[in-house]
């Protein structure tokens, strides 16, 4: 998942970052602070708000279905519950280095992701087994 720049989110180290989840209401990305789900809308992708959103009645606008960022078709009569803030990795880490920002770490764990994914075998064995010491190398120490 991308976002983009202008709907990231400046966090307060006391608020909770809701980590790949954004709002349906205003588009920011993450949601940081509280998180209401719809209980009752029936795509995967659900139908998220922040606080502000919900606040604001966008959930409720009466007689209007709200599509959400997804096309999500959102009516008034559903129910929305507030989501638990649940402990994560994307928490930890972001305790962890307090000072970088959100954007920052979330690209640090994109990277690592994406190096995790490309490597080929995982203990460092190239196709033979050695080690990654070709003949070649040995050949070269023994003269």
């Amino acid at each position: 998942i991308r976002a983009k720049r202008e709907n990231l989110r400046k966090t307060k180290e006391d608020q909770y970052v809701h980590f790949g989840v954004g709002c349906d209401g205003c588009g920011v990305f993450p949601i940081v602070g509280q998180r209401w789900k719809c209980d009752d809308c029936s795509e995967e992708i659900g139908f998220d708000l922040c606080g502000d959103c919900y606040d604001c009645g966008v959930h409720k606008r009466e007689g209007k279905v709200t599509v959400g960022r997804f096309n999500q078709q959102h009516r008034p009569d559903h129910n929305m519950i507030l989501m638990e803030q649940v402990n994560t990795f994307f928490h930890q880490l972001q305790r962890v280095h307090p000072n970088v920002p959100l954007s920052q770490l979330l690209s640090m764990v994109e990277m690592a992701q994406s190096g995790a994914e490309g490597s080929g075998d995982e203990d460092g064995d190239d196709e033979d087994g050695d080690n990654n010491i070709d003949e070649e190398e040995e050949e070269e120490e023994d003269s």
